[in-house]
């Protein structure tokens, strides 16, 4: 349908001229795009209630414009332009302290979605590197066998065998669980969202780490609950001393949203003895404890690292986890394994979306059974680890050398210090204007403390493309880091 607004007060204007200005202003803006057909002269006369004349009119005095042509049997078509119209404008970043941690969070992944073709500010990996064709075939497969799939009113936590290989393959992180603890999830993020509704109140404290992944400021935000940020290492994971103090008042938090296992952004790894002490530590205070596991599978060493969850006796500990991070981003699956609060979060998630969509878990079932996942995932963990060493290499290489990043110890990600007086936000914004997109630290903590760190995915193969994009950003960070020399140096701020 092509909207045509107050077309009807524009009385002095003949009546197919008017309609033809509104599906040009339609063309203008993208509604309507190069290729797309354009509704038959008859539907657009019976449509705005005009003469088949008018309509014809409209059409031929749009033609005349080079806007739209006509296809010989096949009706009218919106011309390929022969000038490419200007973005949308979009607003400037918003100051942290202005309209939110969230509205901050949204302008920094717009801008860069926007703006950037080399995209070192997500957490994924390009398409080359995961399974598509081998999924497609599976999803293709079991819509043939199965169609009902399709068609039957979803109902229940999730895919039967879906879930039982998820809880097979928890066996490797130490837990123990029943496939019907299972729920499963459209990713994470609703994973996180359900286990916080679950066990918070608005203007409940939730202990998170410092710096923590922004997705879950921005849930915590929008869900009304506060932020308690706790210090946290590079190498061991939350401070365990910080976390006990935090906690040790009864009623200051009530619950805590940890990412033991490859930490983002910092790729830290918690140790087994800390993981048990926390664990042990929250369920005796009656502080529900939500884990986030998504890059446990994309160890480093030898093991992969047992998740926290394994140390819960009393199912105090919510799990998290998703296959986003390693096989299939586009179709946003995972799950949550909710402890004691199964009964309450089984009915959170059937009054916000009924249930996840089953094809695509039959699928990937299929694919975890038969051995594909785990060929996938040597193949993707290899890949990843020699990617960030070389991402790491050329950092070394091209950022000014008192420049603070180290190795870590499994996912794709490397967080960087940046000089003293240098800002995130500025090199964001000046990385942003050569098509380079990267996370600035004042998205991973409300405190604004990180503001000259920065956060790079290490998803993509190596090229020359990522090397000169590297050498690039680090020219930017040594320009800004003169610059605040000077600033310094002259007393200004």
């Amino acid at each position: 349908m092509i909207g045509v607004g107050n077309m009807d007060t524009e009385s002095d204007t003949p009546l197919y001229k008017r309609l033809a200005r509104h599906i040009a202003q339609a063309i203008d803006a993208g509604t309507l795009r190069p290729g797309d057909r354009l509704p038959s002269v008859r539907h657009l006369s019976k449509q705005h209630q005009v003469s088949l004349t008018t309509a014809l009119q409209t059409y031929r005095h749009l033609e005349n414009r080079s806007l739209i042509e006509a296809r010989p049997k096949s009706g009218y078509f919106v011309k390929n332009a022969r000038h490419v119209f200007a973005p949308p404008h979009t607003a400037p970043m918003a100051d942290p302290g202005g309209g939110g941690m969230s509205q901050t969070i949204f302008e920094v992944m717009h801008l860069a979605r926007t703006s950037c073709k080399i995209r070192l500010d997500i957490a994924t990996g390009p398409p080359e590197v995961y399974p598509t064709r081998k999924l497609q075939q599976l999803i293709a497969a079991v819509s043939r066998r199965q169609p009902g799939i399709l068609t039957n009113y979803p109902t229940g936590t999730g895919h039967a065998e879906f879930k039982a290989q998820i809880a097979r393959r928890m066996l490797d992180t130490g837990c123990h669980v029943h496939p019907e603890e299972i729920v499963i999830t459209s990713g994470s993020t609703e994973s996180l969202n359900l286990a916080l509704r679950a066990v918070t109140q608005p203007g409940d404290t939730v202990a998170v780490e410092s710096p923590t992944y922004f997705g879950i400021l921005q849930i915590l935000e929008t869900l009304g609950l506060r932020a308690l940020e706790i210090p946290t290492n590079a190498i061991t994971g939350i401070s365990v001393e910080a976390l006990d103090l935090a906690t040790g008042t009864p009623g200051a938090v009530q619950a805590a949203v940890l990412m033991p296992n490859f930490h983002n952004p910092l790729g830290s790894l918690m140790p087994d003895e800390s993981k048990a002490r926390v664990v042990r530590m929250l369920s005796e205070r009656g502080i529900a404890l939500i884990e986030d596991d998504v890059y446990g599978d994309l160890h480093y060493a030898e093991r992969r690292p047992v998740a926290a969850k394994s140390f819960d006796t009393s199912g105090n500990v919510i799990l998290c986890n998703s296959v986003t991070k390693t096989l299939a981003p586009g179709l946003r699956l995972g799950w949550i394994v909710p402890g004691r609060w199964h009964a309450h979060t089984e009915m959170l998630k059937l009054t916000s979306s009924i249930v996840t969509p089953e094809l695509a878990q039959a699928a990937i079932a299929e694919f975890m059974q038969n051995g594909n996942y785990d060929h996938h995932l040597r193949k993707f963990r290899s890949g990843v680890r020699k990617q960030t060493a070389q991402m790491l290499a050329a950092v070394r290489k091209y950022f000014p050398a008192d420049t603070e990043v180290r190795l870590p110890q499994g996912g794709y990600l490397l967080w960087i210090g940046l000089s003293a007086g240098v800002r995130s936000r500025q090199v964001f914004d000046l990385a942003r204007q050569q098509s380079i997109g990267i996370a600035p630290g004042l998205i991973f903590s409300n405190s604004g403390r990180f503001e000259r760190y920065i956060r790079l995915n290490c998803g993509y193969p190596w090229n020359t493309a990522i090397e000169d994009s590297v050498r690039t950003i680090g020219d930017i960070v040594r320009r800004c880091s003169v610059s605040a020399g000077r600033l310094d140096a002259a007393g200004r701020e």
